[in-house]
This record gives structure tokens, sequence and C-alpha cells, in this order.
């Protein structure tokens, strides 16, 4: 394959060949193309774990380069523009301890939450508190934000009584890591206690 890439002729012709099947299209973007679902997953099968992880790892670091940290005005529509190209990678990306992968999640489920896009925000939020769990531990700061950011969508939904439930498991853990009275400990009581007067007025 390496070989082949590198001979423009011989690359040109096997690509030819590919798109009478089917197998690739080539992109208006120049020099991209697009390989069809079926060669992605037999290409996929030939690597073993290590080289399997380090794809991925790949992946994830393009997705964090060409995807927007922020979403705001200036960036919404890139995001949109570049929202079906790393959906489909990210949520078939295996577990791992990776936590650039955890960082791809992160970034693409905030944009999801902020657009309203929240069923599949929460996806990506269990994958990415998985990770992030198997790679950091269960009681971890960015475990903790993560399982924080979680609830705040399901507030969005509406459901109310699984976001207090993640509030209180995060306030608990809080507490037994950070202490009683540390500020973050003392925020998230506060925050706690809010949602509670607020899902009690409702």
């Amino acid at each position: 394959m390496k070989n082949l890439v590198k001979d423009k002729v011989d690359l040109e012709a096997a690509l030819r060949l590919l798109s009478q099947f089917s197998l690739v299209k080539r992109l208006p973007v120049a020099g991209s193309i697009s390989i069809h679902r079926l060669v992605q997953e037999v290409i996929l099968h030939e690597f073993d774990e290590a080289e399997l992880f380090a794809r991925w790892e790949t992946v994830a670091e393009f997705i964090l380069v060409a995807f927007p940290d922020k979403v705001n005005e200036q960036t919404r529509d890139k995001c949109r523009k570049y929202q079906s190209q790393v959906i489909v990678p990210i949520v078939k990306s295996p577990l791992s301890k990776s936590l650039v992968l955890a960082h791809a999640l992160g970034r693409v489920r905030r944009f999801l939450h902020k657009d309203g896009i929240l069923l599949q925000a929460i996806d990506l939020f269990q994958k990415d508190r998985n990770i992030r769990v198997d790679a950091s531990g269960e009681w971890h700061p960015s475990t903790l934000t993560t399982m924080n950011n979680l609830a705040s969508t399901y507030w969005n939904l509406g459901q109310n009584y699984r976001a207090l439930e993640l509030e209180l498991e995060v306030l608990d853990a809080m507490k037994e890591v950070l202490g009683e009275w540390h500020p973050s400990t003392l925020l998230t009581m506060n925050n706690f206690g809010i949602d509670i007067l607020i899902f009690g007025a409702e």
C-alpha cells in the first residue's frame, strides 16, 4: 500500500479501477477520496491491536486539529460542516485508555450539546466518561467534569431524575476526593441545591 501511494501513476490506475466498482469516490477537494465502508472494514481487520490503537489515536489527533475547540457564532458553521465527517469515526472508535480520543470525543460532544443534538451528545458523553474512567480513574477531576456535563444534557432533555442522580454521584465523589469544604465541592453542592429547588418548583 505504501509503495502504491508513492507511485502516482500506479496510484492513479488503482483509483480508476476501484472507482469502476464504486469502492472509492473522488471528492471535489483536490487529492481527496471517499472509501466505501466495506473497504474500510476490511482495512481495519488487517491491523493488530497495537496498530489499530495507533490508527485511532491518529484519527483523534486529526479531529482535534480540524474541529474547532470553541463553539460560537464564528465556528458553528465550520463545526456543522465537519460534523458528518467526525461523527462516524468517533462513534466507531473502540474504548481504549486514550486521553487523545477522550479529548476528541469531548470536543465533538460539546458541539452536539450546544447545537441541540442531545441524544447523540449523550452517547458521546457516556463513551467519553468510560474512556476517562479507564485512563485516569473514576474520580479523576476530568471524569467528574464529564459526568457533570452529562447531567446538564439530561436536564436539557427533561430527564430530571437522571440528571439529579448523576449530580449527586459527582457531589459524593468530590466530598470523598477533595473534602467537604473544598471550593469545588461547595460550588457543586450549591448547584445541586439550586437544581433541586428548580426541579421541586416544576
